[in-house]
């Protein structure tokens, strides 16, 4: 057989294969083009409806009127802004094609000052008498601790706490410091008569360890409801005919740590068929109120010219501080009060320039 008759049958041979990774190639460029609109899609629907949680109708309620502790995120624009901007972009013009999206949203959570709501389906009676279901919001949940005398601790955005002194039957509000001092008035005036709480002396006097308790329970709370929301959902999913599972994603703790400094709106979205495979995403998106520029310490690496060093400054300077390779994180504090309480010297940094010139 002549070679020429070998390369005939060769390419007969491979021309299948060739074809269908051709085939291949196109349906993965095609995939990954649609995910990242996909991507921008929801990322920006996000972003819009967190914008809209600082839409309020009455002065009283605008952030920065007063005290941010008055400020109360329009969770009703909110949402309704994250599903116009989500319709539009997914084109879903009608009713039937807007309620196919929404099935793909397994939950919605809007973050409050001092607390959270869930966007979530519930059944209800409609005017014939059968059971339907409509999306609502949950009832305000709170971020609560109950310490060791019983008395209800509940957490806040920055250090303003709302406190029941189980002691004295009431409830006192306001700033760490100030409610402690309440709280525990009994001990200042005589120290026979113990603590009321001894966990709010303790975190009045050290800062750092109330900020680091209080993003704890509150990341806690938000991961265990949204959990126990998505499980819920698969439920409501099942009896609507959808035979997608529902699962609660990854979140690497610094975005979980996001959620604690701002209003905002967290978004799920599952389940959208995407060729051979579904689209699974989540945003999150802060109104950028309540966030606050933290505090960071720093200490010169050992063995290294810059040993032992230990600086505050923060979070927005840290690009100035040039970190490598001498120095690395190591705390953030709440206040430069706490930073030097535990021997940290002050780094500022101004339009660009130094505030100590040998670091």
């Amino acid at each position: 057989m002549k070679i020429t008759n070998f390369a005939i049958i060769a390419v007969l041979l491979m021309l299948p294969f060739f074809v269908f990774n051709g085939w291949h190639v196109t349906a993965q460029k095609a995939s990954l083009n649609l995910e990242t609109r996909y991507n921008a899609a929801v990322t920006s629907a996000v972003q819009d409806g967190a914008k809209a949680l600082t839409f309020n109708e009455k002065q009283e309620f605008e952030a920065g009127y007063g005290s941010l502790k008055k400020y109360r995120a329009n969770k009703e624009a909110a949402v309704d802004a994250f599903l116009h901007s989500l319709f539009l972009s997914f084109d879903a013009q009608d009713e039937a094609a807007q309620g196919t999206l929404l099935s793909y949203i397994p939950a919605v959570m809007v973050v409050d000052f001092d607390g959270y709501y869930l966007y979530e389906p519930q059944q209800y009676q409609n005017a014939e008498g059968d059971p339907e279901y409509r999306h609502v919001f949950t009832e305000k949940r709170p971020w609560v601790f109950t310490d060791s005398s019983n008395n209800s601790i509940g957490f806040t955005l920055d250090d303003t706490v709302q406190v029941f002194d189980r002691l004295h039957n009431r409830w006192e509000e306001g700033s760490l410091d100030d409610v402690e001092k309440k709280v525990n008035a009994s001990y200042y005036q005589n120290p026979l008569y113990g603590f009321a709480s001894k966990e709010l002396h303790t975190w009045a006097t050290d800062h750092a360890a109330f900020d680091a308790f209080r993003r704890e329970t509150i990341v806690g709370a938000l991961q265990q409801d949204l959990e126990n929301e998505i499980n819920r959902y698969n439920a409501y999913a099942k009896s609507q005919g959808i035979a997608y599972t529902f699962t609660f994603p990854t979140i690497d703790q610094e975005q979980w740590n996001n959620t604690v400094d701002d209003i905002g709106l967290l978004a799920f979205i599952q389940g959208i068929p995407m060729g051979d495979k579904y689209y699974n995403n989540y945003a999150l998106g802060g109104a950028r109120i309540v966030k606050k520029d933290a505090i960071v310490g720093v200490v010169g690496k050992s063995p290294g010219p810059k040993a032992g060093r230990m600086y505050y400054l923060r979070e927005s300077c840290l690009p100035q501080f040039h970190m490598e390779p001498n120095y690395e994180r190591k705390e953030t504090f709440t206040d430069e009060k706490d930073a030097a309480s535990k021997g940290y010297m002050p780094w500022t940094c101004t339009n660009g320039q130094a505030g100590i010139e040998d670091y």
